[in-house]
C-alpha cells in the first residue's frame, strides 16, 4: 500500500525497484509520501506539490485533421475527479481548470491553438485527453502541451 498526505493512492504498476501510484486530485503544498508492506514502513518521501506538469504519453490523428493527445499532470478538474477513477464519459465532462493550449510545430513555424477539449479521458484513471484541430496545411510535425505556465516535451505526430 502506497499513502499519500493520509490518503491511500491507486497503485498502477509495480517493480522491482519502483512503484507508479496517481496522487490525489487535490490541492497541496507538498506531498508526503510512504509505502507499507508487511507491517513495515517506508521513511517518508516529501516532494513539492506543482499546478501541472503536463506529459505527452501518445498522439493519435483523428478524422483527418484532428489530433487527440493522450497526457498526464495537466491538473485538477471541474468537477472534482475521485483518484482511481476515470474521467466522465458524458457531461459534466472533468475539464481542466488550468488553461491548455496546443503548440503545433510544423514546416510553417509554430502556431498556439485553444484546444476543443482538455479533460480527463472518459473511463481511464489519471490520463488526460487533449483533442485538436490541426491548423490548414500541417500533416506533419511536433506537438506540445501548454497547461499554464507548465510546458510538455514535444511529440511527433
Amino acid at each position: 500500500m502506497v499513502v499519500v498526505n493520509g490518503l491511500a493512492a491507486p497503485l498502477f504498476e509495480i517493480g522491482e525497484d519502483f512503484v507508479v501510484i496517481q496522487v490525489p486530485y487535490a490541492r497541496a503544498d507538498q506531498w508526503i509520501i510512504t509505502a507499507r508492506r508487511g507491517g513495515t514502513e517506508s521513511r517518508p518521501l516529501v516532494l513539492a506539490s506543482v499546478e501541472a506538469l503536463p506529459e505527452i504519453v501518445e498522439v493519435r490523428r483523428s478524422g483527418g485533421d484532428g489530433l487527440e493527445i493522450f497526457a498526464t499532470g495537466l491538473g485538477m478538474t471541474d468537477p472534482p475527479a475521485l483518484s482511481g477513477a476515470g474521467g466522465s464519459a458524458e457531461e459534466p465532462y472533468h475539464r481542466t481548470i488550468l488553461p491548455v493550449r496546443v503548440l503545433i510545430s510544423g514546416e510553417q513555424g509554430e502556431v498556439e491553438i485553444e484546444p476543443a477539449y482538455a479533460g480527463l479521458q472518459p473511463w481511464i484513471p489519471a490520463r488526460y485527453l487533449v483533442q485538436a484541430k490541426l491548423p490548414a496545411g500541417v500533416s506533419v510535425g511536433q506537438v506540445r502541451i501548454k497547461v499554464g505556465e507548465a510546458l510538455s516535451a514535444p511529440v511527433a505526430f
